[in-house]
């Protein structure tokens, strides 16, 4: 994963965090610095991501567990397009704007040439 850049972050979503605690199924990736689109079809990889309510966030392949970090939830203005958006910060450095939209969750990596990549429940 790609590391973002710092930004200063306000309050916290109230709404966000709850409505992004589920078992979230990977669909597609897309962007970042060579553009391809990278599917489960053409991958072979089956891939979830699951945030807790705990601030812990797995991340299984193919059924099994690859990766753990925690998670937080904030307001902040998004380095893409400077526009306010429900920022996803993780342990590990990474900062997404997440964007949901009834099934759907949408993560976009907060950075230049960062990757777009969708689930669904």
């Amino acid at each position: 994963m790609l590391t973002g850049c710092s930004k200063e972050t306000d309050t916290l979503e109230p709404t966000a965090g709850p409505l992004l605690q589920d078992s979230w199924t990977w669909s597609q990736t897309s962007g970042g610095f060579t553009g391809q689109v990278l599917t489960p079809a053409g991958t072979g990889d089956q891939q979830q991501l699951e945030f807790g309510a705990d601030g812990q966030v797995r991340r299984y392949r193919n059924g099994r567990l690859v990766a753990t970090d925690t998670y937080s939830v904030s307001r902040g203005t998004s380095v893409i397009d400077r526009q306010n958006a429900i920022i996803v910060k993780y342990g590990s450095g990474l900062d997404q704007s997440a964007f949901i939209s009834g099934s759907l969750l949408t993560l976009r990596d907060e950075a230049a040439d960062g990757q777009l990549h969708q689930y669904s429940r």
